[in-house]
This record gives structure tokens, C-alpha cells and sequence, in this order.
């Protein structure tokens, strides 16, 4: 079961997320509202993903991923933005994979299984 962490700061995106992967192989482990609270819950749940919004009230998705890179803590990462669909980047750990907010079941599952796959 691969282990999923949220970083959002809306709260309908979670729910409808936690809804989205029951049932599924993926596991919705923790889910944090700020940056802060993101580092956070990576330290303590160690996500094997994390689904990480650009926009957060506290600091950016963008210095969430350097602060984790810094500190050689990051699990594999999706950034949620608008804008660009789904565009593959390098796939290590801690890289991005650039997605809409699209979040229908499927979109999450061939994102994440993508990552997944090349770590």
C-alpha cells in the first residue's frame, strides 16, 4: 500500500481525495494545511508521496520541497497547481511532477504510479 501525504490548504480537496483512494492501493496517511505543518507530518509519517499544493497559506509548495531536498527528507513529490496538465520531469526522489488540480481517481493513480515506478 503506498503511503500518501496531502499538503493542501483547502479542505474539500482532502475530503474528496480520501474518497477518491478508498478501495485503492494508496493510503491517505496525514494531511496538512501549511508548509509548516507539512515538513511536519513528513518527519512523522514518512509518506512514500507527497501531493504537495504550490499555494499555502505559510510559505510556498516550492520552499516546502527545497526545506525536505535541504534536509534529504523528501519522498517522492507531485505538485498540485493550475495551469499545465500532467508533465513528467526527472524522476527521483524529491523531483516534481507537475499536474492540474484535476484529482478524478484515475489522474491520481497514473500520476502517482509513474513517480512510484522510477524511484
Amino acid at each position: 500500500m503506498t503511503r500518501i501525504l496531502l499538503a493542501d490548504d483547502h479542505p474539500m480537496i482532502g475530503a474528496a481525495l480520501d474518497v477518491l483512494l478508498r478501495g485503492s492501493d494508496y493510503e491517505l496517511v496525514a494531511r496538512a494545511g501549511t508548509g509548516g505543518d507539512a515538513i511536519a507530518q513528513v518527519q512523522r509519517e514518512k509518506p512514500d508521496l507527497l501531493l504537495l499544493d504550490v499555494n499555502m497559506p505559510d510559505r510556498s509548495g516550492l520552499d516546502v520541497l527545497r526545506e525536505l531536498r535541504e534536509s534529504r527528507r523528501a519522498p517522492a513529490v507531485v505538485r498540485r497547481t493550475t495551469g499545465a496538465s500532467c508533465v513528467g520531469a526527472t524522476f527521483q526522489r524529491g523531483s516534481i511532477v507537475r499536474s492540474s488540480t484535476d484529482s478524478s481517481t484515475s489522474k491520481v493513480s497514473r500520476t502517482s504510479s509513474a513517480v512510484l515506478d522510477r524511484l
